[in-house]
């Protein structure tokens, strides 16, 4: 999310949703073994002519506390 190549994303997501939270998985490596990626989940909505959410939820797993098979159950 913070990487040069990601600036289009970015200024796409402020311009053109509300972001309602996001699950940032950080240098997970049990996600994808074989890449070098920072993973995350963003959940976001198409703005409407309602007033726009002053906060979003954020989570954030530790890699060393990430447990795959516990993802289904994960109550976030």
């Amino acid at each position: 999310m913070k990487a040069g190549y990601g600036e289009p994303l970015r200024r796409f997501f402020g311009e053109h949703a509300w972001i309602e939270s996001v699950v940032d998985f950080g240098h997970a490596k049990q996600i994808f073994e074989d890449a070098d990626v920072f993973p995350s989940i963003l959940v976001v909505r198409r703005p409407t002519d309602e007033p726009k959410p002053n906060t979003a939820r954020l989570y954030s797993i530790p890699r060393d506390q990430l447990r795959i098979d516990d993802l289904s159950r994960a109550r976030i």
